[in-house]
């Protein structure tokens, strides 16, 4: 599991306080990191060994969907305490032993390979895509206090 903790989006917890509810700054959350999450898969898949094509296939973005029981409990508890988590990875069971290996295999990784080379876009994007996104909820608050 890969973990990235981005700490310099300072003053966003202020202005996504400022845009509404809970429910409407998680959504915000979400779609800030479901970009850069998609374009991570993507280049992730064109890694991906090819035997059959299950493995690359396998390979999804999503909060809660396809996730082992401890990580639902884990995406749950981090979800009550305002937090948002999206999980990159495979539902392919074997996509474990290709990823790391085991005694009849050589690892063949891919997924590291494809976070060392998009990491630095991939963390320019969830910054300049949470202020973007900051904005268009911000404007569209300012609409709906003008219709009313």
């Amino acid at each position: 599991m890969i973990s990235a903790k981005v700490e310099w989006l300072v003053g966003s917890d202020k202005a996504l306080a400022e845009v509404g509810t809970k429910a409407t700054q998680k959504n915000i959350l979400k779609r800030t990191l479901t970009k850069p999450a998609e374009s991570l898969r993507d280049y992730w898949k064109s890694l991906a060994p090819r035997l059959t094509g299950h493995y690359s296939e396998s390979i999804t973005v999503g909060t809660n969907a396809k996730l082992t029981r401890r990580q639902k409990g884990s995406a749950y508890k981090a979800g009550a305490l305002g937090v948002v988590e999206l999980h990159i990875g495979t539902a392919d069971p074997a996509g474990v032993q290709e990823e790391f290996g085991n005694a009849h295999q050589v690892a063949n990784p891919s997924a590291r390979p494809a976070w060392d080379a998009k990491k630095g876009e991939i963390l320019t994007g969830i910054g300049t895509g949470l202020w973007v996104e900051i904005k268009k909820a911000a404007d569209r608050a300012a609409r709906k206090r003008a219709k009313v």
